[in-house]
């Protein structure tokens, strides 16, 4: 899809990923992403997901994202969070 100039892929198919890589500005994946996927300016896949929780991403005028929010962080001050590192 396109928000605004971004072209975003959403992939949960690993035999979309190579097409998505070439043509998306930002994938998010619910499934690994494989290394060589290199062409996107950001890619957040189930690692990212698993090490930083939901992630929140604001547009800006460019290409890349301008700011990316993680629900889990290194140090969390939420007493109800744990470590990403644990």
């Amino acid at each position: 899809g396109r928000i605004g100039a971004h072209r975003i892929a959403f992939v949960t198919d690993p035999l979309a990923f190579e097409e998505d890589c070439r043509n998306a500005d930002i994938i998010v994946a619910d499934i690994p992403a494989p290394r060589s996927c290199q062409g996107p300016r950001l890619v957040i896949d189930w690692f990212d997901l698993w090490r930083g929780g939901a992630h929140a991403i604001w547009l800006g005028q460019g290409a890349a994202p301008a700011n990316i929010w993680r629900a889990r962080v290194e140090l969390p001050t939420r007493p109800w969070m744990r470590s990403a590192t644990r």
